[in-house]
């Protein structure tokens, strides 16, 4: 069978992630007839803009199913706040989710991202030596932190630290971000009270010696 007439491809963005990757892909979607594409976005950290830029590129070139990979957990949370099927590349390790309310479970691992199933509730804590990803809802008394960044899929209602090593460039990002209190390093903020914006994922971070929370859309941003 010609591949060019193959009803599914696998596609991916440049290694280089100073190249410009939306020329890239047009060259790709050029050379192939597809209904059906899987693009692996590897190392470029895409925000909810960036995906709507790459969705309609793809609509363009006929493609009707798209379905993202990437290294990049701020990548794939984008991608699921928008509906879009996405995968992690990156081979992660399972905390177990038997935790007693009195005590936390804790990884020594040394892979790059800790992945907790399930929802935290009031008194539960999950730590990790690397980057945390929690596939689940972070419950008011519940406590995320990590060395790395800080993943929730879901609600972000309880207590997040991040960088708690004092790492201030890590990030908490959330599907949708209304903690009690943020700890990013030293530094400590409560959650916003205006209701979050529908479908885009929000990060925090520390800019100019404050942690601001950023909606995926980088034009829209508040202090908190």
């Amino acid at each position: 069978m010609n591949h060019k007439e193959t009803e599914m491809d696998f596609l991916s963005l440049p290694f280089n992630t100073k190249c410009d990757w939306e020329q890239k892909l047009k060259s790709e979607l050029k050379e192939y007839k597809v209904r059906v594409v899987e693009i692996n976005c590897i190392n470029w950290s895409l925000n909810c803009k960036n995906l709507n830029t790459l969705i309609n590129l793809c609509k363009e070139y006929g493609c009707i199913s798209i379905s993202l990979r990437s290294n990049k957990i701020e990548t794939i949370v984008s991608a699921k706040s928008m509906g879009i099927e996405a995968y992690l590349n990156k081979n992660i390790e399972v905390i177990s989710n038997n935790l007693n309310k009195k005590n936390s479970t804790k990884s020594t691992n040394q892979t790059s991202v800790n992945f907790h199933q399930g929802t935290l509730r009031s008194g539960e804590i999950v730590e990790s030596d690397n980057d945390l990803f929690i596939f689940g809802d972070v419950n008011p008394g519940a406590l995320a932190s990590a060395k790395g960044n800080v993943f929730v899929w879901g609600k972000l209602l309880g207590t997040a630290h991040a960088g708690k090593d004092g790492n201030q460039s890590a990030k908490i990002i959330a599907l949708q971000l209304r903690p009690l209190q943020l700890r990013i390093a030293s530094k400590i903020a409560r959650g916003p009270k205006d209701k979050p914006i529908e479908g885009l994922a929000e990060e925090a971070q520390i800019e100019q010696g404050e942690i601001i929370i950023r909606p995926a859309n980088p034009s829209l941003n508040h202090n908190i």
